[in-house]
């Protein structure tokens, strides 16, 4: 590969990944702004008060919950990775030559290409959720979360939006559980994701004593 010609992709890294910095400490920052002063206008947004012995036994369970997750991937693993070198061993022909290609530009212009969309997607999403269109802001957020996966923010917010859809529609309670505890996984000490988790556990037994005191009813 000509030096010019590397020294251009380098560069190239370079500016996207300082440009992909820049945005990411913007978003931080938004964060930040819009949802302590944003949601704080809604009193019906408030998460229930836990104490600190609650706190303590939930983050013990996830832990536990974590531990336990982690030994069956770690053997999981361990399997898969003796699977995929057996098959690599009998099935790549060693005598082919490889072709060598630039690392990181596919890499690199996803994110140049698509930053900017998940940015409004984001945007897009507050704004439903000030208006309290929950839907529409689960659609927004479900889209930034397939553009990138692994984002914490947008995760977090599609919880938040399934949360509010659970609490006033009564919709979203499962999937918004269920993303509530994957994001956990991840993130056990995060104070906002436990009171998600405490949001939804308080929705779900909700329902159940409501539905004991109907069954109760009919008798």
């Amino acid at each position: 590969m000509p030096a010019d010609f590397s020294a251009m992709l380098r560069q190239l890294k370079r500016n996207e990944a300082a440009k992909a910095a820049r945005r990411a400490a913007h978003l931080r920052k938004k964060k930040k702004l819009v949802f302590p002063n944003g949601y704080s206008k809604v009193k019906a947004f408030d998460f229930p008060d836990v104490s600190k012995k609650e706190l303590a036994k939930i983050k013990s369970n996830i832990r536990k919950s974590i531990k336990k997750d982690k030994t069956k991937q770690l053997t999981l693993l361990i399997t898969l990775s003796v699977i995929a070198l057996i098959i690599i061993v009998n099935s790549v022909d060693f005598t082919t030559p490889k072709k060598i290609q630039p690392e990181g530009i596919s890499q690199d212009n996803f994110l140049s290409e698509n930053i900017n969309e998940f940015s409004f997607l984001i945007d897009d999403g507050d704004q439903w959720i000030q208006k309290r269109r929950w839907n529409n802001a689960i659609y927004r957020y479900e889209q930034a979360v397939k553009l990138f996966p692994s984002s914490y923010e947008a995760n977090y917010r599609l919880a938040l939006a399934y949360k509010y859809n659970c609490e006033f529609k009564n919709k979203s309670c499962i999937q918004g559980e269920k993303l509530t505890e994957k994001l956990l996984k991840y993130h056990p000490d995060e104070l906002n994701l436990i009171n998600l988790k405490v949001a939804f556990q308080q929705k779900k037994n909700h329902k159940t004593t409501n539905k004991n005191i109907n069954k109760t009813l009919k008798k």
